[in-house]
This record gives C-alpha cells, structure tokens and sequence, in this order.
C-alpha cells in the first residue's frame, strides 16, 4: 500500500483515519461503527451538534420553519470515553421548542429508504425524481444536512452521462444546476478533507466542463466576452487543480491515465481564453 499525504502534516501531529463514507449524518455512521466495527465514535466532529459547523445532522425545525433544530446528545452511561452516543431530542436554537427521538427518526428513516429507491432507478426520468425529492425533503431538513449532501453527491455524476441529460444534451440551466451541485460538495469537502484529496479531484473534474459549457453558450449568445472569459478561466483554473490531483495517483488508477487527455484540454481552453482578448 502507498499512502499519500493530501496536506502537509507537522513533526508529531496526530494522523486520523476515517472507516466510514464521511458523507452522513452522524445517526448513520455511529450505527455503522456500532455494527461494523463495535465502537462509539467519539470524534470531534461526531460529538458536535453542529457537525463542525455544516449542520450535516439540521433539521428545518416544524414549529418556527428555521433550519436551527439541532441534536442535543448524551451518552448512554457514566463513561465519558466510551458511552455510546445517542440524541434523545432536537432542540431548536431559534424557537426553544424540541422533537423527539423517534420522530426525527421516522424521518430520517424516510428519506434514507427514498434515497435508495430512486439511487436504484433505471428509468429515464431519474434525475427529474432525485431533484423533485430534494425539495420535498428540503422542507424537513436543512439544506446541507448529510443525507441530502450525499444525495447531491450521486445526483451530479448523473449529469451529462443519462438518456436526455448526455453532454449533446443538456441545457445551459442544466450545466448551471451541475456547477451547483459540485460547488455545494466541495464546501462541505473544504471542512471534512482538507488538502488535495482524490475526491475533490473528482468533482473538480466534474466541474471544469459545465464552466467551460456557460462560456461557450455565452458566446453563442452574443453575450460579453468579459462573462465569457470569466468562465473559460474558472474552467482552466478547475482543471489544472484536477490535474494536479490526479497526476499524484498511482499509474495503474483511471485518474492517473486520464492526466495526458486533461492536459491536451487545458491547452485547448487556454487557447480559447487568449483568442478572446
């Protein structure tokens, strides 16, 4: 195994490893640890309600409609080590009011099994589902709440690849809606995997094209070369980042062998940007 170090680590700093996708809210990986693993994470971030700050675990709180309901957690026994970690209720920071337990978690149970009944579609209007789903969802939960961060996670690799999505395809509102999407995740990935990580490679690789897309409808439209250029910019900055990423990759990966391809692309944008001036 090679292990590569995605930021720069000081002389005696402290390592840590994650055994779980970091993208769910805490309910999900303490039941994962507990069942896989037969631990109680006690983590930082696992023991903060407001999951550092991305309110990964919020709900829109249903008595004053504010995303401010937040778990309020204890432990199980004495042990302030290793008692398990459990949110009897949510308390909201703006009205004072609470839920209980079980109700968060019919909830949370609820948009769990949705997700992966639309996830596991194979019909041709999933996107227009999964996007339907993340507004009726969006009224019970904070808009950064994990299980609608993961959600959008898998929603923005469907762009660009489904029948009536494909690259030949899509919409300008369609490529904007895909810039949105990726730019939402690498706010949360800033937080959750600092450094160059190979999941930030990923949707940075996903979100040089839609850049480079605006600009050229841009153009098309006769709109200014200024706008333009702002996006053809972004786009190379986007992609010079990805390729930078990638090219640490071990040379059997798909991201590294994608290193040359990206290159000639960066070359071909990087032109398109100088012929604008």
């Amino acid at each position: 195994m090679i292990v590569k170090a995605s930021k720069s680590i000081k002389a005696g700093e402290e390592i840590f490893n994650t055994y779980i996708d970091i993208l769910q809210p805490t309910f999900v990986r303490q039941s994962l640890l507990q069942e896989t693993k037969l631990m109680n994470c006690r983590c930082t971030r696992c023991l903060d309600p407001t999951d550092l700050g991305l309110h990964g675990n919020t709900l829109i709180c249903p008595f004053c409609q504010h995303p401010t309901c937040h778990p309020v957690y204890s432990t199980s026994h004495d042990s302030q080590t290793t008692g398990k970690l459990t949110a009897k209720v949510w308390d909201c920071s703006n009205c004072n009011r609470s839920i209980p337990q079980d109700k968060v978690h019919q909830l949370l149970e609820w948009v769990e099994q949705k997700q992966e009944k639309l996830l596991a579609l194979q019909t041709n209007d999933k996107i227009k589902k999964i996007e339907k789903f993340l507004v009726e969802a969006g009224k019970k939960l904070a808009g950064t709440n994990m299980l609608l961060i993961r959600l959008k996670y898998n929603l923005l690799g469907l762009y660009g690849r489904l029948p009536g999505y494909t690259q030949q395809e899509m919409k300008v509102s369609d490529w904007q809606r895909k810039i949105q999407l990726c730019e939402e995740i690498l706010e949360v990935l800033k937080v959750l995997e600092p450094g160059l990580t190979v999941r930030k490679g990923r949707i940075l690789h996903e979100l040089y094209l839609p850049l480079a897309m605006v600009a050229q409808s841009l153009m098309k439209n006769k709109q200014t070369k200024t706008e333009s250029k702002k996006y053809y910019q972004k786009s190379l900055v986007t992609l010079n980042l990805a390729i930078k990423i990638f090219s640490n990759e071990a040379t059997e990966t798909w991201e590294f062998r994608m290193v040359s391809t990206l290159q000639q692309n960066a070359k071909d944008i990087k032109n398109l940007i100088q012929s604008l001036k």
